[in-house]
């Protein structure tokens, strides 16, 4: 049975078992309050004397604990690889233009898995590499000369380019641009594959300025990126005839609830783009799960949400 699995049959038991012992003394409460309880009824010391409880509540402690260490010690670092192909009548490629996305990094001192995403972007060898922000959680010498060291590790003939998050200021940029990564604020940059045209247009975090911008001036016959912090500008994207949006900002919940998801996207349209592929009318949109843990107060954890990096093929 492989870890992600138990990870889901593991919180399907705590939760149900929960649920009924949660139930089993609201129950008795309401009994007691309204007197139908006879008097000769003696509830036992503790319910947990009952020999089915003597065996469940270890059980549920015991899968409590694996959980969480699951959660914290194991799924952060499953670093999961995903690619994937978009089509375009554009595009007249014999072998396709690869974009490499990598979003939310979320920097600090503990342990990370930016060595396996450099080992993973080498071997495969994109064409353009582009990060969607958030590049820090903790700002210091030592993260900024980690982080700067990653980058460089990165190579790409199309460069390295990258937005802004909600986890930036523009006092960050200076260290990014040693990493030889491009950050661009509502511009655009154009490379040419096989006498095809790819642009890639970076949004400075949801603006709709810049998005009005970007289409009065989109070329209808280049292949058309759009770079967004956050999923929350697909629609507009769509509607400007984007050919591709990409994006992370959700970490996928980062937490989430096996067969239901994310319950927190920290995105303005929910669970709508939660992560992974969506498809808006002629456009496609990826966001991203991230390969970084929040930062702030929130856990360190995740589950049922691995880290990714993410290859898309555009053919």
């Amino acid at each position: 049975m492989n870890l992600p699995l138990l990870g889901v049959i593991l919180i399907y038991v705590i939760f149900f078992l929960c649920v009924f012992v949660i139930y089993y003394n609201v129950r008795l409460l309401v009994l007691f309050h309204k007197k139908t309880i006879s008097d000769d009824f003696h509830l036992p010391s503790s319910f947990l004397d009952r020999p089915v409880f003597r065996v469940l509540f270890p059980l549920l402690l015991f899968s409590m604990g694996i959980t969480i260490l699951y959660g914290y010690y194991v799924e952060p670092f499953a670093l999961k690889i995903r690619t994937v192909a978009v089509d375009s009548p554009k595009c007249h490629f014999s072998r396709p233009y690869t974009v490499c996305l990598l979003s939310d990094i979320h920097l600090e001192r503990r342990k990370n898995v930016l060595k396996k995403v450099a080992n993973v972007v080498q071997e495969e060898r994109p064409d353009v590499i582009v990060f969607a922000g958030d590049y820090f959680n903790e700002v210091t010498q030592d993260t900024e000369k980690k982080l700067i060291s990653f980058f460089k590790t990165l190579e790409a003939p199309d460069g390295k380019w990258g937005v802004l998050g909600n986890w930036d200021s523009l006092s960050m940029i200076p260290t990014l641009e040693k990493g030889d990564v491009t950050i661009l604020q509502n511009e655009k940059a154009t490379f040419s594959h096989e006498e095809n045209f790819v642009t890639l247009h970076g949004l400075d975090y949801n603006s709709s300025r810049g998005m009005r911008k970007f289409g009065s001036e989109l070329g209808r016959n280049h292949f058309n990126i759009l770079l967004n912090h956050t999923p929350d500008m697909i629609p507009e994207a769509a509607d400007e005839k984007f050919d591709l949006y990409l994006c992370g900002h959700t970490h996928g919940g980062q937490i989430c609830i096996p067969l239901y998801g994310a319950v927190i996207t920290f995105s303005k349209y929910g669970k709508r783009f939660e992560s992974g592929r969506y498809r808006i009318g002629d456009m496609t949109a990826y966001v991203s799960r991230g390969v970084g843990l929040e930062g702030g107060l929130a856990p360190r954890v995740r589950f049922c949400a691995p880290p990714e990096v993410v290859f898309i093929e555009v053919r």
